[in-house]
């Protein structure tokens, strides 16, 4: 009722828009698939199945007598048996007398004659199984095979904003097609607009409302039921030249289609006619006879698939079909976009290939190790061999084997680990890219990133920003998520956040420049070797008031994974990949509640924090930068990171090797500050759980132990409490802790 676009005037035009702009679809029932491959399913519902093969004239009565091919199996024998039969009979011409009790009455004879239908009728599972392998295109999409007849498919309308302006044309430049593999099965109404021939610029899409194979006459009567009549070129052309739609070039659109995913192999077999389709245990066997005749060479080939039962054969046939109907050649994926990518995930796999060994350290056989580059090598031929199901499939495998090795260890005890990650994820992103599932290519590209993978990359620019593209069409709702998220304006709350935030009163404050020309204040940060805080260094920036609406960055970004950290610096923190709208809806969303979060409240061990604590989000997602500048002032960074999390974050007393400005964006952060002389008094730790470099203290600050650090007590330090639009210079080698004292979120540029 809040909402303008549910009112009644709203709704009236989006109703009246959706039954004037409208198409057909038909999409294959979901139930194919469960027959084909669930035994259990065609077992619980064997009866149901033989009655929907009846109603499609496959079995019974409506099937002739052809159905059985038991009967001619036992031909000949028949035959042999009539003339025994015959043999024995009477020399004499009269007719036997039947015996009293041999005799019969006439409804007793055709409930008899019932019961032997009955028992003809009663098809067994594994017989049926027989069936189901032999037909001729099962898992088509098409509307002119056998699964029509037998599952109904579902029509129904959808509306679709951009397809629904194309206009018809009876020699269209687009087809639409609705996909149902990956993304499709995810994703059924998505329509998938491809063209058909090479369309100029300002050139009309059209499509076709028809088949467009039929004559000038049945196309118009087709269209009749549109209420135009339809004066394309084509339509023009036969008009006055009525001999012209007769060509054979009338089934080029067919063969267009036909040639969208197919094979460019050297050599394509014809497809073979099934002419037993409709034969539910076989072939007449004097058609045998004339195909098999004296080609005994085939016999015990025959034999052997006779042999096998029908179970055996429905999966064979699932198998041969699925490997045919998936090794396509003709990417979907621009080849300016697949082609270098597909040169880096060979290059890198190859070089991994001659990095490692099969054995370890120890001199030992690791079946990790063999597994590893068992994928590395199938991953290699998935991609150059075009093979995009199984760039899919080697893909997922290898990024969940190297995945488990990191979470099982700790850590990747080499680079290549890391390499070969990036490639399984590229491999999975092509094989998803490939057949349009795009959401899921983009995680895989996400995570290959999270972990590294650079995305301005010139080999892979271009693939990660085709699948971003369509990734976030996508992902684009209709209606706002319900979830809501906005972070307060804590300017307005800063005497909250000094009494309750703040565990104590600001004694030892950072200096402040006085300066308000933010260029010369850069360009002179070379020489400056102290902690300093620039006031409203920010206030312009458009993500101080936007990313406080963390609703609206949840609907345009969250599809998107980011690695977050869940936990505290004393509890301990487990690292999660997670979309960015969980984060969103399950972290920071209830932390926004909150006006601030004390010290207490960020030490309580059933406080739910979560941080994305130092993470390249803004090349991740480079539609960030609108919001944020890349080079503030001409500041030229080395890296640039985000840190978005809950209130109650707290990152340990720590150094960076590089001069670093912090900029609060969002929320309040307190921070303190230790110059690089005061390291002897930090105890700087070398077992930190935090990393190996020795640049962790292990002073826990806010919450110090002075009979266990005493020297901390006497170690001199700064402190600052930022809100939006502050910055912070930290130099290099300069000791800070940091605590977020709301639901927060800040920009570093390394530099």
């Amino acid at each position: 009722k809040d909402s303008n676009w549910l009112s009644p005037l709203a709704m009236a035009r989006l109703i009246g828009s959706l039954e004037q702009n409208c198409v057909g679809v038909r999409r294959k029932h979901a139930l194919r698939m469960n027959i084909l491959e669930d035994k259990d399913f065609r077992q619980t519902h064997h009866e149901q199945l033989l009655k929907c093969l009846e109603n499609a004239g496959m079995t019974g009565d409506a099937c002739g007598d052809e159905c059985c091919d038991d009967d001619d199996d036992d031909g000949e024998e028949g035959e042999e048996a009539v003339e025994a039969e015959e043999d024995e009979q009477p020399e004499n011409d009269a007719e036997p007398s039947q015996p009293a009790s041999a005799e019969i009455s006439e409804e007793e004879a055709k409930e008899s004659a019932k019961e032997d239908d009955d028992e003809e009728a009663e098809y067994s599972v594994d017989e049926l199984a027989e069936f189901f392998s032999n037909f001729a295109s099962p898992l088509t999409t098409g509307t002119d095979d056998e699964w029509d007849d037998v599952i109904t498919p579902m029509d129904g309308t959808a509306h679709y904003s951009t397809l629904t302006k194309m206009n018809h044309d009876c020699a269209p430049n687009i087809i639409v097609l609705y996909k149902t593999r990956g993304w499709g099965s995810n994703h059924p109404l998505v329509a998938f607009c491809v063209a058909l021939k090479d369309i100029a610029p300002g050139e009309e899409l059209t499509i076709s409302y028809i088949k467009t194979d039929q004559s000038y006459n049945e196309r118009q009567a087709a269209l009749s039921n549109y209420g135009f009549l339809c004066e394309c070129n084509k339509c023009t052309d036969e008009l006055k030249n009525p001999k012209a739609g007769d060509s054979d070039e009338k089934n080029d659109l067919k063969q267009e289609e036909d040639d969208l995913f197919g094979s460019d192999s050297e050599s394509e077999k014809p497809e073979e006619k099934n002419d037993n389709v409709d034969d539910l245990f076989g072939s007449d066997d004097e058609d045998d006879e004339d195909k098999n005749g004296d080609n005994d060479g085939n016999a015990e080939g025959e034999d052997a698939e006779n042999d096998v039962d029908g179970e055996t054969k429905l999966k064979n046939a699932l198998e041969r079909f699925e490997e045919d109907f998936n090794k396509s050649t003709t990417a979907s994926i621009p080849l300016q976009y697949l082609a270098p990518a597909s040169t880096h995930v060979i290059k890198i796999c190859s070089s991994v290939l001659n990095e490692t060994t099969t054995t370890n350290h120890k001199g030992k056989t690791d079946d990790s190790i063999v597994r590893i580059r068992e994928h590395l090598s199938k991953c290699i031929a998935a991609v150059r061999e075009r093979h995009f199901v199984d760039c899919l499939r080697v893909g997922i495998s290898l990024e969940s084997l190297l995945y488990q090795e990191l979470q099982s260890k700790g850590s990747w005890s080499a680079m290549w680990y890391r390499h070969a990650y990036w490639c399984a994820c590229i491999s999975a992103a092509i094989g998803y890219a490939h057949e349009c599932s795009f959401l899921l290519a983009m995680q895989y590209l996400d995570k290959a990133m999270i972990m590294g993978q650079e995305r301005k990359s010139p080999v892979l620019n271009g693939l990660i920003s085709y699948v971003e593209h369509f990734a976030y069409e996508m992902a684009a709702a209709p209606c706002p998520p319900s979830i809501e998220a906005s972070v307060i304006d804590v300017k307005e709350h800063e005497e909250t956040l000094q009494s309750l935030g703040l565990s104590q009163p600001i004694q030892f404050p950072t200096a402040v420049t006085s300066t308000k020309n933010f260029d010369d204040f850069v360009k002179s940060l070379g020489s400056q070797s102290e902690p300093i805080v620039i006031r409203r260094f920010a206030n312009d920036w458009e993500a101080i008031s936007k990313w406080r609406n963390l609703r609206n960055l949840a609907r345009a970004h969250g599809h998107r994974l980011v690695p977050i950290e869940v936990g505290s610096m004393d509890t301990g923190m487990k690292e999660k990949l997670v979309s960015f709208r969980t984060f969103v809806t399950s972290y920071l969303a209830p932390s926004t509640q909150s006006v601030c979060t004390s010290l207490k409240q960020a030490t309580d061990p059933t406080s739910s924090i979560a941080y994305l604590a130092q993470h390249p989000l803004l090349d991740q997602i480079p539609a960030l930068y609108q919001d944020v500048p890349h080079q503030p002032y001409g500041l030229k960074p080395t890296n640039v990171n985000i840190w978005m999390g809950t209130g109650g974050t707290r990152t340990p007393l720590h150094f960076d090797s590089y001069d670093n400005i912090f900029v609060q964006l969002v929320g309040a952060k307190y921070v303190r500050l230790y110059d690089k002389s005061e390291t002897s008094k930090l105890y700087v730790s070398k077992e930190s759980k935090y990393g190996l470099q020795g640049n962790m203290s292990a002073v826990n600050c806010e919450r110090e132990d002075f009979k266990k650090h005493p020297e901390a007590k006497t170690a001199n330090y700064t402190e600052v409490l930022l809100l939006p639009g502050d910055a912070l210079f930290i130099p290099a080698r300069c000791w800070h802790y940091v605590r977020s004292l709301s639901t927060s979120i800040s920009v570093n540029y390394w530099f």
